[in-house]
């Protein structure tokens, strides 16, 4: 026999553990099947002859055998062999028939006596330590005697400070002795070992081979510094990690007892239950919504044990309602980062969390009593309806480079863009105090977006500024474009409103216009010709019109003669676009006022604009000299009347009658212009065709017209309307005239 260097021969006196039992077979003419190891007569292990020699003539060889035996091995868990004389015996078989059998070595085996420390009880593994609790854990002491010795009893001690009860039925005891197997000593789940800090994690940790005493019948006492092994209570052997292991270990295994813990202790929290909205606690009156609501408690420090938190509410109306009952809200330690979701909660009242219970992982449980309730909070999962208000359209535009500050510019309905009070929402009608169920939580802000990414600190109703856009795409400088810009309202519960989208133009550029017709400027008055204006931008066109255009000392006014539809605002851009419209030559009856050489003739200009509104600063004149087509004169408008009668302060729908008498020129037309006070470029008066009037004969004409009040912003001297009398030579008078008054004044 060898130890397991296999070169160091054993004393056959002072045979323990593991050896090698070594034999060495020369064969002749007959070939065993197999090689048998024997322990005092009984076959222990045997080798198949064959697959040893792996095909060599066994006549040619002599060969060795090896059995590596455990003298300290277990029959489940008591001594597979006892200590004391034994012999080993090497035999060949065949046929099964013994055809050779070594003489008996005879050898005494000598293995210490251990103990076997069986856990049992619910348990887990956290932190590198197996943890028992949650309810009664039992340690069972099983001694393994090879020396064949009895035990007389065997003694469980936990000294003070820790004072722990062993014995469920006669109160505190710290020491328990059994005379008789099994050995079994319960640790009891009650109010006084659950109190004890000593029994769980850092502060202490049960440690049953420091105090277990086991006494043979001889009144000796087993060792302290003998080995010992831990067998957890499913029957899985712990090795000297701690942890389990499916070999079993034999020998010294310290180091398994420093990972075992009787955890019983659940640590009392610090203060008063809390609801959180995420990880924000919640006042009294807030909300959050069902899917951030959470629960926990304000304060709790971190579990010495297995820990694992667990807290156990009821949650009830300010009403005293009770809505949930022992709901288990996972946490890990106090205060709303650590607290757990709570489910289960509705619209429809204003809550309070009622803290019961702290459990950890191994069901270790606290009573909390009368634990302090949470603020009342409600739910609200309704999210907000986010509208434009009234008169407000989704598409803006803004036409000054203003990098603080909001924005100059305005919608498509001609709205100017205020900092604030663009958008509404649901707002907050609750009264926690009163018991009634909440209504809404009320808008806690906005968040805006452009081109999908947020702006940073903007939650205003207000449109953001230019250098906000700026910043969140990382443009050093405003850039001529459309933006996609878009709102939600979050509410105070957590809930985000559907999107609202704008869609945003920049631009500060004014578009360039030229005429390109007529190419002469020398016309015969009353003759047709086409005027075309051509505009060009850098982003996109909105609308262009072309005026008549008249000046002199006193008046400077332009009529408008043509005006192309509005583009659709977003639609693919339009940066360059001709303007047209077929005209009548005209020149002024009269010197209106100015001075030789006469006559002044009617100029042509043109307004056109972009989607952002901007527009040339300066006018465009293309004048026309116009020679009247024979020498018959105007004649005059002399009255205007509506039915029924309005005035600047109302306006409405009326219909005029407009008397035109005197003059040897024909008419050809009366046409009516109402003043826009809108469009105001280097001090002219600029007036909206509204429509021809219909000649009644005996030189009245009509027409139908819904008129605004009058605008408080009209320029000085401007009136509501103009008309314009054109004569089939050329010849043209033009006269305003004011709602409140039935007197046309000539102009030209």
């Amino acid at each position: 026999m060898y130890r397991g260097d296999t070169q160091t021969p054993v004393d056959l006196n002072n045979v323990g553990g593991r050896v090698i039992v070594r034999a060495k077979v020369a064969l002749g003419s007959v070939v065993p099947d197999k090689i048998q190891f024997l322990l005092d007569d009984s076959v222990e292990y045997e080798v198949n002859f064959g697959t040893a020699t792996q095909g060599v003539r066994p006549q040619q060889a002599t060969f060795t055998f090896e059995w590596n035996l455990n003298t300290a091995a277990l029959n489940n868990q008591a001594p597979k062999y006892r200590n004391g004389p034994h012999s080993v015996r090497v035999r060949l078989v065949r046929g099964g028939q013994a055809i050779a059998t070594s003489a008996a070595t005879n050898v005494v085996f000598n293995n210490a006596d251990f103990a076997i420390f069986k856990f049992s009880g619910n348990a887990l593994n956290a932190g590198g330590n197996r943890y028992y609790g949650g309810g009664e854990v039992s340690i069972e002491v099983i001694p393994v005697l090879y020396s064949g010795r009895t035990v007389a009893s065997v003694r469980f001690e936990v000294p003070p400070p820790s004072g722990v009860d062993l014995d469920p039925a006669s109160g505190v005891q710290n020491t328990r002795t059994l005379t008789s197997a099994p050995y079994v000593f319960p640790i009891p789940y009650n109010a006084h070992n659950r109190s004890l800090p000593a029994l769980n994690g850092s502060s202490g940790a049960t440690n049953p081979y420091t105090y277990f005493t086991i006494t043979y019948s001889d009144t000796t006492t087993l060792p302290s510094n003998s080995d010992v092994v831990v067998l957890d209570g499913n029957q899985v052997l712990i090795d000297t990690t701690g942890l389990f292991s499916n070999q079993p270990v034999l020998g010294n295994t310290i180091s398994a007892f420093a990972k075992i813990r009787v955890d019983y202790v659940v640590d009392n929290p610090g203060g008063p239950a809390i609801a959180c909205r995420g990880t924000t606690p919640l006042a009294t009156g807030q909300f959050a919504t069902g899917g951030n609501v959470r629960a926990g408690v304000t304060t709790l420090g971190p579990d010495a044990g297995a820990g694992g938190y667990k807290l156990v509410v009821d949650v009830r109306t300010t009403l005293g309602q009770t809505i949930l009952s022992n709901a288990e809200v996972n946490i890990s330690g106090g205060g709303c980062a650590a607290a757990g979701a709570l489910s289960g909660l509705g619209e429809g009242g204003f809550y309070q969390v009622v803290a019961k219970e702290l459990k950890d992982n191994l069901g270790n449980t606290r009573t909390l009593g009368s634990f302090a309730s949470s603020n009342a909070f409600g739910i609200d999962n309704t999210k907000p309806t986010l509208a434009l208000k009234t008169n407000r359209a989704s598409n803006v535009f803004f036409n000054t480079a203003i990098v603080s500050g909001p924005m100059a510019g305005g919608d498509t309905n001609d709205n100017s863009i205020p900092a604030a009070a663009d958008l509404t929402a649901q707002a907050n009608v609750n009264d926690p105090a009163a018991g009634t169920p909440p209504v809404a939580s009320g808008i806690a802000g906005y968040v805006w977006q452009v081109n999908g990414q947020t702006i940073t600190g903007h939650t205003v109703s207000g449109f953001p500024t230019l250098g906000q856009i700026q910043t969140t795409l990382s443009q050093p400088a405003p850039t001529q474009n459309y933006y996609t810009l878009t709102v939600q309202a979050q509410d105070n519960a957590g809930n985000t409103s559907d999107p609202l989208t704008f869609t945003a133009l920049y631009d500060d550029q004014a578009p360039n216009v030229v005429f390109t017709q007529p190419t002469v400027t020398s016309l015969t008055g009353g003759a047709t010709f086409t005027a075309t204006a051509r505009g060009t931008d850098n982003v996109d066109l909105r609308r262009g019109r072309i005026y008549w255009s008249i000046t002199n000392n006193t008046d400077n006014i332009r009529l408008e003669v043509f005006r192309s539809p509005d583009k659709s605002f977003g639609t693919p851009a339009t940066t360059s676009q001709d303007y047209s419209v077929n005209l009548r030559a005209l020149r002024p009856a009269s010197n209106i006022g100015n001075p030789p050489p006469y006559p002044f003739s009617i100029g042509l200009f043109a307004f056109v604009e972009d989607q952002a509104r901007n527009a040339p600063a300066t006018a465009l004149l293309n004048p026309l000299s116009v020679t009247p087509a024979n020498a018959n004169t105007a004649g005059a408008v002399t009255a205007v009347s509506e039915t029924p009668a309005i005035t600047g302060a109302s306006g409405g729908s009326t219909t005029l009658t407009i008397t035109h008498a005197g003059g040897t020129a024909n008419v050809v037309a009366v046409r009516v212009y109402r003043y826009n006070p809108g469009i105001a470029l280097g001090g002219f008066r600029y007036y909206d065709f509204l429509g021809d009037a219909a000649s009644l004969g005996g030189g009245e004409y009509r027409l139908t017209v819904t008129l605004p009040a009058l605008p408080s912003h009209l320029l000085p001297g401007a009136a509501e309307l103009f008309i314009l009398v054109e004569y089939d030579n050329g010849l043209a008078r033009g006269f305003t005239y004011n709602y409140d008054t039935d007197t046309p004044t000539s102009i030209f």
